[in-house]
């Protein structure tokens, strides 16, 4: 939805500004569970930001970190490799 729409803005400028504008880190945290599940059962990002109701350069961004990473990566990684790609 709309809260997640901005996530990926809001941690271009910076993690601090994003979460002064209201993007918690649990949220963020929960999305990243919820494409890393979908991922794995072999759904395209397309399917995922759809049936997720994200926005897809959202859901590709956080595809594209799990795709790359081992299989025992964990949420809190990938959100930390979220930030880092976006500085």
């Amino acid at each position: 939805g709309g809260v997640h729409v901005g996530i990926i803005g809001g941690i271009e400028e910076g993690l601090e500004q994003g979460l002064e504008r209201g993007l918690e880190q649990g949220e963020v945290i929960k999305l990243i569970s919820q494409i890393n599940r979908k991922s794995k059962t072999g759904c395209t990002p397309e399917k995922i930001a759809d049936d997720l109701m994200e926005d897809l350069d959202t859901v590709m961004n956080i595809y594209s970190i799990i795709q790359k990473s081992d299989a025992d990566i964990n949420e809190r990684e990938i959100y930390d490799k979220l930030v880092m790609s976006a500085q």
